[in-house]
């Protein structure tokens, strides 16, 4: 929703993770615990790997219940 300055706005949980594989795959399960979320922004493919991982595990639907983007910066 964009706010009235023209920026963005963004209602949602945000959790730090340490980058590494463990983190996205704790993320996963935390993701569910909450229930109503419907998309997660990981910091890198790694985490978004684990993630997925945690997901299907726990019985969610990978596009049809939520959907996950990683993310790769280029040098």
């Amino acid at each position: 929703m964009m706010t009235a300055n023209g920026f963005w706005g963004f209602w949602g949980f945000v959790e730090r993770g340490d980058w590494s594989a463990r983190a996205g795959y704790q993320s996963g399960f935390r993701t569910v615990e909450l229930g109503d979320v419907t998309a997660v922004f990981c910091a890198n493919d790694r985490m978004a790997l684990c993630l997925l991982r945690a997901l299907h595990e726990s019985g969610r639907s990978i596009r049809g219940d939520i959907s996950v983007v990683g993310f790769r910066r280029h040098s």
